[in-house]
């Protein structure tokens, strides 16, 4: 999903995380709680590099919610520049009624409230969603940007969930935010 020259092109580092039990990390996932500690601590590593200069906090997918909530964390330190969400969710609940209707949202075991914070981001915010996202419906953003009316919204025609990036849309809007900062 990931084109480093795109970010070497706009001049800004990337740094990501693999939660634990995807990619390489180890573990598994036990909390919503453990999740969003583990993307405090991935922060509190990358932070005293970044101080003073610009930062963007970048989440898609499951990792949508995650960046929402260090960007509301980060805001009370006056950073960061640019929030970016891709292929948002509303909340897990939401996303679970989508595809398992007949499952209760008592079961889960990460509510991911999204629309319960991004309205407190206070710092530029973009979101962006693949027009043919059938694992995350488009409607999710659109839900987000009633709560966050500020927010820019980058609908990208024809795209998917996992080819968002193959877009020149995609792939220009992004850049367009990233000039702007």
């Amino acid at each position: 999903f990931v084109n480093s020259d795109f970010y070497r092109r706009a001049n800004f580092d990337l740094f990501m995380i693999d939660y634990r039990g995807y990619g390489k990390s180890t573990g598994q996932i036990e909390s919503e709680a453990q999740l969003r500690q583990d993307v405090r601590s991935a922060w509190a590593m990358v932070a005293p590099q970044y101080a003073g200069k610009r930062v963007v906090i970048y989440g898609r997918s499951l990792g949508s919610g995650l960046a929402a909530g260090l960007s509301v964390e980060l805001a009370k330190r006056g950073a960061p520049n640019l929030t970016v969400l891709v292929s948002l969710y509303s909340s897990m609940a939401a996303l679970s009624r989508d595809h398992y209707p007949w499952v209760p949202s008592l079961v889960l075991r990460y509510p991911m409230r999204t629309d319960q914070l991004v309205g407190s981001i206070d710092n530029p915010l973009l979101l962006i969603h693949g027009s043919e996202d059938s694992l995350i419906a488009p409607r999710h953003s659109d839900a987000l940007k009633a709560v966050a009316p500020r927010a820019g919204l980058l609908r990208i025609a024809g795209a998917g969930h996992n080819d968002l990036q193959d877009f020149d849309a995609y792939r220009s809007g992004f850049a367009d935010a990233l000039s702007r900062l």
